[in-house]
């Protein structure tokens, strides 16, 4: 049985991987957990890589156990100019945060979905007169690790 924690992970690739069909850059270039770091060939191009999680609140005040699942996107952009890359950073944090957090429960698989910052960006220069940067955006998926419905607790 797969783990609510790779449910939601994996709710959270596929949101990444409509992308592609926003942009057609992107098809082709959105990998999960990847070995092999980005390099400027392949930019634009996106990889997910799975995070911790953390344990949130206590269990017995809340009949909750909820968990903090982290993960990082990374990405690599290029441009003809330091103002297209500034662009194409712009654009793709954007394009990305709003893929995840355009539906907070995941298809309500998740209690919520937050973005919690950025690292980065790393500038580059490319043979031929491009330029690029590669940059990472940290997520967290808040979910319910033993869902109960509360509201058919016996409460005297």
């Amino acid at each position: 049985m797969t783990s609510r924690r790779e449910t939601a992970l994996a709710a959270a690739f596929a949101a990444l991987q409509a992308l592609a069909d926003t942009d057609e850059n992107l098809t082709g270039k959105i990998w999960r957990n990847r070995r092999h770091p980005l390099n400027e060939t392949e930019a634009p191009a996106i990889i997910m890589m799975d995070g911790g999680h953390d344990r949130v609140g206590d269990a017995e005040d809340t009949y909750q156990e909820l968990i903090d699942i982290e993960f990082a996107v990374e990405l690599a952009v290029t441009g003809d100019s330091d103002a297209a890359v500034t662009v194409a950073i712009d654009q793709y944090y954007q394009a990305v945060t709003n893929a995840l957090v355009a539906d907070h429960t995941l298809g309500g698989i998740a209690d919520d979905i937050t973005a919690d910052g950025m690292d980065g960006p790393d500038l580059f220069d490319e043979a031929g007169a491009r330029f690029g940067a590669e940059f990472s955006l940290r997520f967290v998926v808040r979910i319910d690790q033993n869902p109960r419905d509360v509201s058919k607790a016996a409460f005297t």
